[in-house]
C-alpha cells in the first residue's frame, strides 16, 4: 500500500471528559467544555478525501461520546457520501471512557465500521478510574452485540507487581487489550506514587511477555506482545509523525499535528480557513515543531543502545504531551530498557525457529515466524 496516500488524523469533538481520572494526560486548564462544529468537521473530511485513498479516523478527547450520537450518525453518513464521490474510503476507530455505550450508540458506530477502544483497566480498574461496574456492564454490552473493540489497561507502581492476574483476568473475560505504562504527565506528574519505578517495570512486564509466548491458551489479542515480537536490531519499532501523514483536528476547530498537549503552541491555524491541506506542510508551525524534536533527537539518539529501533518514537511521543526534560527522559529510558530486554528474548526466539523448534509458542508467534 502507497504510504503517500495514506493519512492517519485524529479528530477531537470535545476535549472535556465525566470522568476525572487520576492519569488524566489534559491539564485541568486545556478541559473546555467547547464542542466540534459539524461544518468543520465535514469540511476536514473532505480536504482529507480528495487528497488520500485510505483515510483512518481516530475520535479522541476529552470522552469523544460527549458530543452526542447526532454528531457521529452524522459524519458517518457524510463519509459515505466522499467515498462515493472521491473514491477514498474511511477506516473509523473512537477511545472512550465506555459509559455512554448504550445500544443505541454501539449500534452508530457499528453500521458505522467504527471499532471502539475502551479505557479500562481490568481487576484493578478503581486505581484509576471510577464507575468500574457500570463501564463493564457496558464491555459486555458490547460483547453481545458483537463489536469489534479492545481495551486499553493502564499499569501503575500500584498495579504492575500484580500484571501477571491482570493477564489472566482478561483472558477469562476473552477481552482483547493492551497494556500501557503510566507516565508522568498530566495527573499523573503530580501523584509520585503512581509512577513506575523503570526497572521493575521492564521486570514485570517482559517476565510476563515470556510467559504469554508460550502460553497456547490465550485465545485474545494482547497488542503489547505482538509489538514485543515484532521487534528486530535494526528495524523500526514505530515511524515518528513526520514520516507519515497525520493530523488532528481539535474541539477548538485547529488543526495540529497529533492535537496533544504540548502542540497548542504549534497550532495549524483554523480548519475554515484553509482550502488544500497541501500547504499544512509549509507552515511555519509544522516546520518548527518538527525542528523542534529532530533537535531533541540530535541531541539524546546518538549513544542510544537503541536508536535504530527507537529512531526517536520515545522522544517524539512524549514532547507531543509533556515537554519537559524530566518527562522526555523518562519515557526515552523507559523504551530503552524494554527494548534492551525484549531483544534479548527475541534473540532465543528467533534461534527457536532457525532450529525448527517454533512449535513450543502460542499460535500468533507461529504465524509470525512460519510465515517468513
Amino acid at each position: 500500500m502507497d504510504e503517500k496516500k495514506i493519512v492517519k488524523v485524529f479528530i477531537r469533538p470535545v476535549n472535556h471528559c465525566n470522568f476525572m481520572c487520576k492519569h488524566c494526560f489534559v491539564d485541568k486548564e486545556l478541559l473546555k467544555k467547547e464542542e466540534l462544529s459539524l461544518v468543520d468537521t465535514k469540511k476536514f473530511l473532505e480536504l482529507l478525501a480528495i487528497k488520500f485513498s485510505s483515510v483512518y479516523v481516530r475520535f479522541h478527547g476529552g470522552e469523544p461520546t460527549l458530543v452526542g450520537k447526532a454528531f457521529y450518525k452524522e459524519v458517518f453518513e457524510y463519509q459515505s457520501l466522499l467515498s462515493k464521490k472521491y473514491g477514498s474510503v474511511f477506516f473509523n476507530t473512537i477511545q472512550t471512557n465506555g459509559y455512554f455505550l448504550d445500544e443505541e450508540y454501539i449500534k452508530i458506530f457499528i453500521d458505522g465500521n467504527c471499532s471502539i477502544g475502551i479505557s479500562y483497566d481490568g481487576n484493578h480498574n478503581d486505581v484509576l478510574r471510577p464507575y468500574s461496574e457500570e463501564v463493564f456492564n457496558r464491555i459486555c454490552l458490547l460483547k453481545k452485540s458483537n463489536a469489534r473493540f479492545s481495551a486499553i489497561c493502564v499499569e501503575t507502581q500500584k498495579t504492575i507487581n500484580n500484571v501477571f492476574d491482570t493477564y489472566e483476568w482478561f483472558k477469562s473475560k476473552h477481552i482483547h487489550f493492551k497494556f500501557h505504562p503510566v507516565l508522568p504527565r498530566g495527573f499523573a506528574k503530580y501523584d509520585s506514587s503512581l509512577v513506575l519505578d523503570i526497572d521493575n517495570y521492564v521486570s514485570k512486564i517482559t517476565e510476563l511477555y515470556k510467559i504469554w509466548l508460550m502460553d497456547k491458551d490465550c485465545d485474545i489479542r494482547v497488542s503489547t506482545f505482538e509489538e514485543f515480537v515484532r521487534i528486530k536490531q535494526g528495524k523500526m519499532f514505530k515511524k515518528i509523525w513526520f514520516e507519515r501523514n497525520r493530523f488532528s483536528l481539535n474541539s477548538d476547530g485547529k488543526l495540529y499535528v497529533y492535537g496533544y498537549p504540548n502542540e497548542k503552541k504549534y497550532s495549524l491555524g483554523c480548519i475554515n480557513q484553509l482550502s488544500s491541506l497541501e500547504d499544512i506542510f509549509l507552515l511555519p508551525n509544522y516546520k518548527k515543531l518538527q525542528f523542534d524534536i529532530e533537535s531533541l533527537m540530535l541531541k539524546k539518539c546518538n549513544n542510544c543502545s537503541v536508536k535504530d529501533i527507537c529512531r526517536g518514537a520515545c522522544i517524539c511521543s512524549s514532547f507531543l504531551f509533556d515537554g519537559g526534560e524530566e518527562n522526555i527522559s523518562y519515557s526515552c529510558n523507559l523504551a530503552r530498557r524494554t527494548f534492551e530486554e525484549v531483544l534479548k528474548i527475541n534473540e532465543q526466539v528467533e534461534e527457536d525457529s532457525l532450529l525448527k523448534r517454533i512449535g513450543q509458542y502460542n499460535k500468533y508467534v507461529r504465524d509470525i515466524y512460519e510465515g517468513l
